[in-house]
């Protein structure tokens, strides 16, 4: 089926009946950006973007904590998407001595062979997967220069508070390591996506069958790269880290909504090694970051969105991360000019 063969189908299947659809991924909040799909929707389908991105949903008080152990010369590596989030009086981590961008866990762990490193991280379950295997590496090979100040995010216990909303295209990459299973038990529909925008198509005519049916047994439609239960790489994951309750951006505190680095692994927690003191949780900005995170307006409905906040220039988080709701919609507004 061509895409734009999709509008018919929409329409047919979901009997003209107003709905609420929210993606949770950036990787599908950029696809579907670029894909054009939401023009393939009729008037009654809403298609908004959710806390999906990490970056976007990474807490205040971590730029803080990070900009503490920059004023005590310990020098940090740092996701670059991450380094560009403003904080405590529009400071950025990427604009100050000391910070060192990174791709990966490895290339921190690195650094932390060479001189003292922190590594500043933020993630759902693949990027705490990855960063579970480096402090088990850490941990086996005694690299006393390596520590980690995270915030992990814990998907699931966040649909919960998404109340306005009919259902959820689930995100293939969090669900390739948490298995489909992991999204049972969701009060709404949901249906795990790949990320082409055919399978984003396809993925969300399914979603639209289980709204109208009333299904809450979650499906894979990337069944190529999702299991049904989680496997090795989760495992590892369970090992290093543990739940715990952690605030949102734009969101507020979720009970269970992450993960943080276990006992066994204390000696590679940064807050602990080196004592860092709490900064407040509120965000400084006054755009509507957490409205677009929370499904209740457009990014376009923000009077800061293409303006004061570009980019080049964030007000707010959703705008910093390529895959944030924000960045990808003025992406592709830019590109259509």
């Amino acid at each position: 089926m061509s895409l734009q063969k999709y509008r018919n189908a929409f329409a047919r299947l979901s009997q003209g009946r107003p709905m609420r659809l929210m993606e949770i991924c950036g990787s599908h909040s950029l696809s579907i950006a670029r894909g054009g799909i939401r023009a393939l929707l009729p008037d009654n389908i809403t298609l908004l973007s959710g806390p999906g991105c990490p970056v976007c949903v990474s807490s205040p008080e971590l730029i803080g904590q990070a900009l503490w152990l920059l004023r005590q010369k310990i020098p940090l590596a740092v996701f670059g998407d991450l380094a560009r989030i403003p904080g405590p009086g529009g400071r950025r981590l990427d604009r100050e001595p000391g910070v060192t961008p990174v791709y990966s866990p490895d290339e921190a762990l690195a650094l932390a062979e060479k001189r003292e490193t922190v590594f500043v991280a933020v993630g759902f379950e693949p990027t705490q997967a990855a960063c579970a295997a480096v402090l088990s590496e850490a941990a086996e090979r005694k690299i006393r220069n390596f520590s980690m100040l995270s915030d992990f995010k814990h998907l699931f216990p966040v649909f919960a508070m998404l109340q306005e909303v009919d259902g959820f295209l689930l995100p293939g990459h969090v669900a390739a390591v948490t298995g489909r299973i992991a999204f049972d038990g969701l009060a709404r529909p949901g249906v795990v996506a790949g990320f082409e925008p055919e399978e984003i198509a396809t993925a969300l005519l399914h979603l639209v069958k289980k709204v109208v049916e009333h299904d809450l047994v979650s499906a894979n439609d990337y069944p190529q790269i999702v299991p049904e239960e989680p496997g090795a790489a989760m495992a590892a994951v369970g090992r290093v880290f543990e739940v715990c309750g952690s605030v949102w951006r734009g969101i507020g505190f979720v009970p269970d909504g992450g993960r943080r680095i276990r006992e066994e692994f204390v000696e590679f927690d940064a807050v602990e090694k080196y004592h860092i003191p709490s900064f407040p949780a509120q965000e400084e900005t006054r755009c509507r970051c957490g409205d677009v995170l929370r499904g209740k307006i457009r990014p376009a409905a923000c009077p800061f969105f293409g303006k004061k906040c570009t980019p080049e220039h964030p007000e707010g988080a959703c705008m910093v991360s390529s895959e944030g709701a924000c960045a990808a919609d003025y992406t592709c507004l830019e590109a259509a000019v």
